[in-house]
């Protein structure tokens, strides 16, 4: 019994990655769509500030790369049956991940 859930739990993890990785990248795809149409609007009232909205969805798009990142990693390790590598791939996605979320913190949300 203790071996089933010692073997479940590294699936649990890998899935949750994935889930929470999945709705930040929508997240900040809905924020680089906002940002884009700032840009837009900000572009005919002045430069300086269309350069600031296009900054920030430069930045929002790194973001998604940086979670899509994640998201290949954390598919990938449960794709392995060597309980080292899985281990590692979900180590460094897990890296990649908080970093992104500490990116995400600082950035602005789009009104």
């Amino acid at each position: 019994m203790e071996q089933q859930r010692r073997s479940k739990a590294p699936e649990v993890i890998p899935a949750v990655l994935l889930a929470i990785a999945t709705v930040t990248i929508a997240w900040c795809a809905y924020q680089s769509a906002c940002w884009g149409s700032i840009q837009l609007f900000r572009g005919m009232e002045a430069m300086g500030k269309a350069r600031e909205a296009n900054k920030v969805l430069v930045n929002y798009v790194f973001l998604t790369v940086l979670l899509a990142s994640t998201l290949s990693l954390g598919g990938m390790a449960g794709r392995l049956q060597a309980r080292r590598a899985r281990i590692f791939l979900l180590a460094v996605a897990t890296v990649i991940f908080l970093t992104a979320m500490a990116l995400l913190a600082t950035y602005p949300v789009a009104k």
